[in-house]
């Protein structure tokens, strides 16, 4: 037999060795990478499925949201509705009262005490001046109320 490779047979031996271990680290390496490849696209999907239901909480979160606040528009609507029908029946009953004051003031006109026509006179225009400035304070009052109950209710709970 030849032996050619005699002298070098314990080199040859020694590379082969080593090719067979650096061949199996890198088998190692690769279905380590594998492993962890599989790992995060685990976790990326846990990651999207708890994003999407966070996503769909803050979804359906913002609708209710949004319905309270309609709903708190839609009663302050109602409020200011209320409150101005108060305040048509409040001037009707002001202009029948006034009429009132008118007819007393026709009436005792044929009074000889002119003095009394006059006082009479006067508390019918103090009396006209202040159910006005009254209504006024009330419109606005009424205004403000039914703003603050509408931001109360609309405030999230």
């Amino acid at each position: 037999m030849l032996n050619l490779l005699g002298p070098y047979k314990y080199v040859v031996d020694i590379v082969a060795i080593g090719l067979l271990v650096a061949l199996c680290a890198f088998g190692v390496h690769r279905y380590n990478a594998f492993q962890q490849g599989v790992g995060e696209a685990r976790i990326q999907a846990q990651w999207d499925k708890a994003n999407e239901v966070a996503k769909d909480a803050q979804r359906l979160r913002e609708i209710q949201l949004q319905k309270e606040k309609d709903d708190a528009v839609a009663q302050a609507a109602k409020n200011v509705q209320s409150a101005n029908a108060a305040a048509a029946s409040a001037a009707a009953s002001g202009r029948v009262l006034q009429s009132t004051i008118q007819t007393i003031l026709a009436r005792s006109s044929g009074d000889n005490v002119e003095a009394n026509r006059k006082y009479t006179a006067a508390l019918a225009a103090v009396f006209a001046d202040c159910r006005d400035k009254y209504q006024e304070l009330g419109r606005e009052a009424q205004g403000h109320a039914d703003d603050s109950l509408m931001y109360q209710n609309a405030w999230p709970k």
